[in-house]
């Protein structure tokens, strides 16, 4: 079985002209989300860096004050992924000899946002920088880090992780492009976590409690409620994959939102809304792009993958 599906992207793209980003409307939704995310399986947000860990080198995590962190801009790259997919949003050029996959794209998907008068959906929300100075767009939403709560040394653990590969470029055309030349994004399952052989990394551990704040100005109630369902809130609720090693059926955490701060000053209230009514905001949207929707839901069901492991070959290798 292989660790992942995929979420069939919208053919079209809604263009709409830049938001205003200098002056706040009181018509619309300024304020901070508290948020909070436990594991469900051990996490890995590796530092890059190899450490002494209990008289034995491993991978370190990124630390803060000597406490682990989800790096805010980590975060908010798979919140984005999952809006992207279930929006109708431009797709980034890809990078490096990645760009020769952009042939394949369809022709309205091939031109990402590149001029203030005509961005997407993503764009709007999450920004994007184009063609020179004047054609840049600051996110409307920003991310703190996420803080693990409590003491390191009772969450983090170290555990033996295998190594990872990338599909080649022809895999990958093949990969992302369904039997009708439809483009895909592809999101990993929930499952067993595969350890016990590789490098040995620390990580942290199922149970772990992180927390941290987004903030956000100039959204639209439709804006909020699909940034709460890419969060996983919401009825049904759902896990997201954060970190490193995703394949290997690691980085499962579940976030919860657990308070919301309408933006208050001397001058200027915004107007005051709570956790249910973002959840409302979600579900419009939700009816004009079911077919996404429902293959995400079905993608990122916990529950119903924990139980998925890696398939075991005639040499009694595993593997995906």
């Amino acid at each position: 079985m292989k660790p992942y599906a995929f979420v069939q992207l919208s053919r079209k793209v809604e263009y709409a002209p830049l938001r205003p980003r200098n002056v706040l409307d009181p018509k619309l939704h300024h304020g901070k989300w508290l948020i909070r995310g436990c594991t469900l399986t051990p996490l890995i947000v590796r530092s890059g860096k190899i450490l002494l860990h209990e008289n034995r080198l491993v991978y370190g995590p990124i630390l803060q004050n000597g406490h682990p962190v989800i790096p805010g801009s980590s975060l908010k790259g798979v919140v984005r992924s999952i809006y992207e997919a279930i929006s109708h949003s431009c797709i980034q050029q890809p990078q490096g000899k990645k760009k020769d996959l952009t042939r394949y794209l369809p022709p309205e998907k091939q031109s990402p946002c590149m001029t203030q008068d005509r961005i997407c959906p993503a764009c709007q929300v999450f920004g994007f920088v184009g063609r020179g100075k004047e054609n840049v767009a600051k996110s409307l939403v920003s991310f703190t880090d996420f803080l693990l709560q409590g003491q390191a040394k009772d969450w983090l653990n170290t555990e033996l992780i295998p190594q990872l590969y990338q599909p080649r470029l022809e895999e990958a055309i093949r990969l992302y492009l369904d039997d009708e030349d439809v483009l895909q994004r592809k999101f990993y399952y929930h499952g067993t976590p595969e350890t016990g052989q590789g490098s040995p990394t620390l990580v942290l551990k199922p149970g772990a409690v992180v927390e941290g704040e987004i903030h956000y100005q100039q959204m639209t109630d439709e804006e909020l409620g699909r940034l709460a369902f890419s969060f996983g809130f919401g009825d049904p609720a759902f896990a997201l994959k954060v970190g490193y090693a995703k394949p290997a059926y690691l980085g499962s955490i579940q976030f919860e939102l657990v308070d919301v701060l309408p933006y208050q000053r001397l001058g200027f209230h915004s107007q005051p809304i709570n956790r249910e009514t973002i959840l409302e905001y979600s579900r419009p949207f939700q009816q004009k792009m079911r077919m996404q929707v429902n293959q995400l839901l079905d993608i990122m069901d916990y529950d119903k993958h924990r139980h998925r492991t890696w398939q075991t070959n005639h040499q009694g290798q595993k593997g995906y």
